[in-house]
């Protein structure tokens, strides 16, 4: 039986995985903690404790597409119109010449930088993520490839510096 600070850290540890997830999904961290507050409060209504990863990251997952609903209904939008467009080639890179990542995840839909973080941070496979989305396997796979394709192209567009004369 686990001891009350192995529940803490593990408590702990998921409420990490739920920021972490609601960040990919709102990106935008006060409402990634908004997220992960009222997933907390309904998952303790529900369950009475946090215990659950995919229970936990499903229910962060319905409250971001209700509340992206809602404001989809009342035209309203934290960002300024234009700013959701691609950013420019020179924008993708940071001043050392990496990829700037955040710059990149941001160009994806929500639905990519969600999948993609399921799959590529939390583990999950196509058809785990499948169940918890309620999405078919096949859009999943498909949202995978598409996002991947789409960071590959922007890493794939932009001339390293090594390689720049």
């Amino acid at each position: 039986m686990p001891s009350n600070e192995q529940e803490r850290t593990a408590e702990q540890l998921l409420l990490l995985a739920g920021y972490r997830y609601a960040l990919s999904l709102a990106h935008h961290e006060q409402d990634a903690e908004d997220l992960v507050q009222h997933a907390c409060l309904k998952v303790f209504r529900a369950k009475g404790r946090l215990s659950n990863k995919q229970y936990f990251l499903t229910t962060i997952r319905n409250l971001f597409y209700d509340a992206h609903r809602g404001r989809k209904r009342k035209n309203e939008s934290k960002l300024p119109e234009g700013e959701l467009e691609d950013p420019s080639p020179n924008q993708q890179r940071s001043v050392d010449g990496r990829i700037d990542l955040e710059t990149v995840l941001g160009s994806l839909s929500s639905e990519h930088r969600e999948v993609l973080y399921l799959n590529c941070v939390e583990g999950f496979s196509a058809e785990e993520i499948s169940q918890m989305t309620g999405v078919p396997k096949g859009t999943i796979l498909s949202q995978l490839s598409r996002a991947k394709k789409k960071i590959r192209s922007r890493h794939e567009y932009e001339p390293h510096p090594e390689k720049a004369h």
